[in-house]
């Protein structure tokens, strides 16, 4: 079976659980649609699991991006784009757990996880029982070229932008499967569920907003396009 989960936001017992709950086995792959770090703990546990799993594949989520942006830049060479890049990840968005998680690591597992983050792709298209998947964090990459956003390039675009239901986007694939935009701030349901808008489905539940705020982490099978929940807590 294929599924495909997002946001997980550093909460490593719903996603262990939702693990469990869908029997995932080397027979089935899981795509992971970026942001498994920041605003809770375990952000760098569950990547380590995810680099460790090879029927498990992740794309670039805006956190990632920013931790990658943050690290790779030069204290030295450029202070003034280092403390803003810092300011952005971790006091503005929660990276700071993260960023002491990782600082706690070897030299070997940092250079590890690190390689990991820039390969990264954005979107990622699949076929699953004859149809064309689409798997985006937050917003197709050839969407770029026609918006001309305030952003520098298609990768900031992709992992930034916000789609929202009916927007009438056209697109040449059978399904789009996005994360990034909590499913209450498009549809005002509570607790959170996923959302589907004609081909295009919205998988990001809340997980890092916690049970109080209607936060839950979600996973889509792709065949059945069953849907399982399990509690932030």
């Amino acid at each position: 079976m294929t599924y495909v989960m997002s946001d997980i936001h550093g909460r490593i017992r719903p996603y262990h659980r939702m693990l469990k709950q869908i029997g995932f086995c080397e027979d089935d792959t899981l795509y992971i649609l970026g942001d498994v770090i920041d605003r809770n703990p375990s952000g760098i546990s569950i990547l380590k699991e995810i680099m460790d799993t090879p029927n498990i594949r992740m794309l670039l989520g805006n956190h990632e991006y920013m931790m990658r942006d943050f690290l790779d830049t030069d204290q030295a060479d450029d202070l003034d784009a280092w403390a803003q890049k810092m300011d952005r990840w971790c006091n503005r968005n929660g990276g700071w757990v993260t960023y002491h998680a990782f600082l706690r690591e070897s030299q070997r597992a940092q250079d590890r996880i690190m390689a990991f983050l820039r390969q990264l792709p954005v979107n990622l298209e699949i076929s699953v029982g004859g149809r064309r998947v689409l798997l985006v964090h937050a917003s197709p990459a050839f969407l770029y070229s026609e918006s001309r956003p305030g952003m520098k390039d298609e990768t900031e675009f992709a992992v930034w932008n916000r789609l929202a239901p009916g927007s009438g986007l056209d697109f040449p694939q059978d399904l789009m499967i996005c994360g990034h935009t909590p499913t209450i701030l498009l549809s005002g349901i509570f607790p959170m569920e996923i959302l589907q808008d004609g081909k295009i489905i919205w998988i990001d539940c809340g997980c890092a907003y916690g049970t109080g705020q209607g936060g839950r982490l979600s996973c889509l099978r792709l065949e059945t396009e069953e849907r399982f929940y399990e509690s932030a807590g």
